[in-house]
């Protein structure tokens, strides 16, 4: 007798992205009939979906919004894995949690609702941050917690379980690009140490924020360093 098919899936994750690779290759050993949509525009998506009828959507690191009518395409749920925890909803949680010198971060996973990080949460893990960590090394931490909260949960729907339900809320305030971008801007008037939390804060291979003055707008260089000397 043939295996039954497990249920289908669409999977959303951010476009030649590792991580996003690695948790796709996790969701479809466990669920054969999984779909990657990664590449897709939220056009490209909504077309694809008009006659799509499937059990679960699944949003890894993805960074398009899914409208309403999309959402109740899937029977079972439809899940985004937020690489923070919940009192930093929107962008740049990572970034904001370096600047303000947390001692704790997190990821999250929660059921899907049109308004970003709005919905039900299924579950939080914590982790420490050291005070050695910059924005990078926060980054892997939390990519690395985010998937074994991922394997975790597709365990429980494989098994078609019940998902667990967190009694934690999200906080009101929902960070933007516009305040991210602002995070990472340098203008004359700020002390030393405002100015090198948000170096360290915004600062990431391939990126660094910008020096602002008057009107004009300066990319900020890391120096080489000097004699091997760190």
């Amino acid at each position: 007798m043939e295996k039954p098919i497990k249920h289908a899936m669409l999977f959303i994750g951010k476009p030649d992205d590792q991580f996003s690779k690695k948790a796709f290759f996790f969701a479809k050993s466990l669920f054969p009939t999984a779909v990657d949509l990664s590449k897709f525009s939220i056009e490209e998506i909504q077309n694809y979906t008009a006659d799509w009828n499937g059990d679960i959507i699944i949003s890894y690191l993805a960074k398009v919004i899914l409208p309403a009518p999309i959402l109740k395409k899937a029977k079972r749920c439809a899940i985004n894995f937020h690489p923070a925890p919940p009192e930093y909803r929107g962008v740049g949680g990572a970034n904001f949690a370096i600047y303000r010198q947390e001692k704790k971060f997190g990821v999250t996973a929660h059921h899907m609702k049109p308004v970003v990080d709005s919905g039900q949460i299924i579950e939080v893990c914590r982790f420490p941050i050291s005070r050695l960590d910059n924005l990078e090394s926060l980054l892997e931490k939390s990519y690395v917690h985010q998937f074994a909260l991922f394997k975790k949960i597709m365990l429980v729907l494989e098994k078609d379980a019940k998902l667990p339900s967190s009694n934690e809320q999200w906080t009101s305030h929902l960070i933007t690009r516009r305040e991210l971008n602002n995070l990472g801007t340098i203008r004359l008037g700020q002390s030393t140490e405002e100015a090198t939390q948000r170096i360290k804060a915004t600062t990431f291979p391939g990126w660094m924020p910008k020096l602002v003055v008057g009107q004009n707008e300066y990319d900020l260089v890391k120096r080489p360093n000097e004699g091997g000397k760190k």
